[in-house]
């Protein structure tokens, strides 16, 4: 459904629910309005009742030439007493007796009218309708009622019942209450319901307008900016400020992940075009380093028959030896470099990994003047993986940290249950253009460097879905071994 028609169908709605509640609202008052006249007519045709049996009470022995006394000012004076007795005690009700033979109003009090004197004239605007109702009742023989409706929200309740002597209908007792305020006129209701439902409808109707206004603004942002970030992977949607703008910023982080998901492609992308360069590298080394070591196992056989038959040549021959063997040992690392890793795993404790890292190589530190410093975690540090291999890798680490390490200075060697190894030295730092380039084979600045230890141990990391990142600031550079949770999983 379009925006527009959504709430074009809001606003009817809701016109159509004010003007509904409008006429619930005016039969609710008119409800209220006769629950009240109705209590008001209950009351009065009790004291109808009351009032024309105290007449009877009183005059109901005499002959038929003087049931309603002998003289008009008698008969007022008499029947005004009954009236006054029987409403005293009811606040706000007047009444009197209607007269079947003379037909008028006789006999009137209001005991409660609160006047400076007693009320005693019949009240003139509904004298007419007390004597058409009087005579109603005395042609049909029964009770009846009815209500005025005077001034702003005035309804006066009125009520009659026929009095009867000796079985004939001789006049009615009538009662009157006003109720003030008990309804507003009708048409002054209506006027106003009107205005009001008016009123009420323009507003859902502006309402309407400007929501429709607003969100059709924060659509078309939207949209422009979707089709910005079509083209432009930087671009980002302006944040408006209504519900909208929470999807434009989902929009917004939906970009930034789809950033980082490009840069971790890209990464891995590289990551494995690098495994396979190093991969083939590898099959190539080893097998080039297999076809040097029979050589030198020769030279090194031959330098020793030198060495016995001319005993003045040992000390070159024993420069040569050192230089075979030192041969030897790049070989040897290349070799490693071309192996896929050891599938015999079991479960290891970096700890001791450090503990005999260190071991084999604090004399060499100690030649340099360099302090291993150990700091490891009182929880076991449990791994899953080839000792032989994960002996090799520290060992790459501490030796490259001791060779890059300041005189005097502290290799600190840390391991925690994450588990990590973390070696840290002090020295000059790496170039911030050489942080790639360092796990590269052969990539060295070491006068006598192999450029073989890190990428060993880059390998032996990635064999135990292990990462070794790198860190250099400040004269501080510091290797990380961290591994993945499926490498903490214990043999059985």
């Amino acid at each position: 459904m379009k925006l527009r028609t959504a709430f074009s169908s809001m606003v009817a709605l809701g016109i159509l629910a004010v003007t509904l509640a409008g006429f619930a609202l005016f039969w609710t008052l008119e409800g209220s309005v006769q629950i009240e006249v109705g209590r008001s007519h209950g009351l009065l045709a009790g004291l109808d009742t009351r009032l024309a049996g105290a007449y009877i009470a009183q005059v109901g022995g005499t002959n038929d030439a003087t049931v309603l006394a002998p003289t008009r000012a008698t008969l007022d004076l008499f029947a005004r007493g009954l009236t006054s007795a029987v409403l005293e005690p009811y606040d706000g009700i007047e009444g009197g007796f209607y007269d079947a033979r003379t037909r008028r109003i006789f006999g009137y009090a209001f005991p409660t009218h609160g006047g400076p004197r007693a009320k005693l004239d019949v009240p003139r605007v509904e004298s007419g309708t007390i004597a058409a109702l009087g005579a109603r009742v005395i042609r049909s023989g029964r009770p009846a009622a009815t209500e005025l409706h005077e001034g702003l929200g005035d309804v006066v309740a009125i009520d009659a019942t026929p009095v009867r002597i000796d079985g004939r209908i001789r006049g009615a007792a009538w009662t009157m209450q006003r109720l003030s305020g008990a309804a507003a006129p009708a048409e002054k209701r209506r006027r106003l319901l009107v205005v009001a439902i008016a009123l009420v409808a323009l507003s859902l109707v502006a309402f309407g307008i400007w929501v429709l206004a607003c969100v059709r603004r924060e659509v078309a942002m939207l949209v422009a900016g979707v089709r910005r970030l079509e083209t432009d992977d930087d671009a980002r949607i302006p944040l408006g400020t209504g519900d909208l703008g929470i999807v434009g910023d989902a929009v917004n982080r939906m970009a930034d992940v789809r950033i980082r998901a490009q840069g971790l492609a890209r990464a891995a992308e590289a990551d494995a075009r690098r495994a396979e360069r190093l991969a083939s590298l590898g099959r190539m080394v080893a097998n080039v380093a297999h076809e040097i070591r029979n050589p030198l196992n020769a030279m090194r056989l031959q330098v020793a028959l030198l060495q016995r038959r001319e005993p003045t040549s040992g000390e070159i021959a024993g420069r040569v030896v050192h230089e075979i063997e030192r041969l030897d040992s790049v070989v040897l690392r290349m070799l490693e470099l071309g192996t896929t890793g050891s599938t015999r795993r079991v479960g290891l404790d970096l700890r001791d990994v450090a503990r005999r890292a260190v071991a084999l190589l604090a004399p060499e530190a100690h030649e340099r003047d360099v302090r291993f410093a150990l700091a490891l975690d009182a929880v076991p540090a449990t791994v899953r993986g080839d000792e032989a291999a994960l002996d090799q890798l520290a060992i790459n680490l501490l030796k490259n940290a001791v060779e890059a390490a300041d005189p005097g200075s502290t290799v600190d060697v840390i391991v925690d249950r994450t588990p990590l190894l973390r070696v840290r030295n002090v020295g000059e730092a790496i170039a911030p253009d050489r942080m790639t380039e360092i796990f590269e084979p052969f990539a060295t600045n070491k006068p006598h460097g192999t450029g073989l230890g890190l990428a060993i141990a880059l390998e032996i990391a990635a064999w135990h879905d292990a990462t070794l990142a790198v860190a250099s600031d400040d004269g501080r550079t510091t290797f990380t071994l961290h591994f993945a949770p499926r490498a903490l999983e214990m043999v059985t």
